[in-house]
């Protein structure tokens, strides 16, 4: 049986500070998503609002994007992230059908050290440890897409009732 070819290709890597680049705003403008992209959020805080939906940023908590997806977030936070393509119809359907946040408890430092090993080969921009970087992407989307190994986050909350757990967070040692 022959499988038809990847063709996966990194676009961009590498670890990403909302307060070096938006640092007096609380908010990241809307962007539509050009490229698959992956974050592993490094701690908690802020929230991702995906085609209207929010959710809260959790430190080990993964975000997919897809192509044309509506995003932006409510700042700050850290995340390790990849942007990436492929036209390979199979894999495009696997990561068109993965869930905007996975939670990974038990696996969390895996996962954090797939992305680290990722982005470390990435950058050396040579063939060999370009073909690792892709390979452990493989890796990553089959850990995303083994439901055994990640839970989907059911925290898509409304504005208004993050509003309500905010005010909350804040307020929750006042009578």
């Amino acid at each position: 049986m022959a499988y038809p070819e990847i063709n996966l290709h990194i676009i961009k890597t590498g670890f990403y500070n909302s307060q070096f680049v938006y640092k007096q705003l609380s908010q990241s403008p809307d962007r539509k998503v050009e490229y698959y992209e992956l974050e592993y959020f490094a701690e908690s805080g802020g929230i991702s609002y995906i085609n209207g939906h929010a959710y809260p940023i959790v430190r080990g908590n993964v975000l997919v994007a897809v192509p044309d997806y509506i995003r932006h977030s409510k700042l700050h936070f850290k995340a390790f992230y990849i942007h990436f393509s492929t036209d390979n119809s199979a894999l495009k359907s696997i990561l068109n059908a993965l869930p905007p946040i996975s939670e990974f408890k038990e696996d969390n430092f895996k996962i954090e050290q797939l992305f680290k090993q990722i982005i470390q080969h990435y950058h050396y921009y040579d063939p060999a440890h370009m073909l690792y970087a892709e390979s452990k992407l493989l890796k990553l989307i089959f850990h995303l897409s083994n439901k055994n190994n990640a839970t989907v986050s059911k925290k898509a909350y409304s504005p208004i009732v993050l509003q309500a757990i905010e005010y909350i967070d804040r307020n929750f040692k006042e009578d």
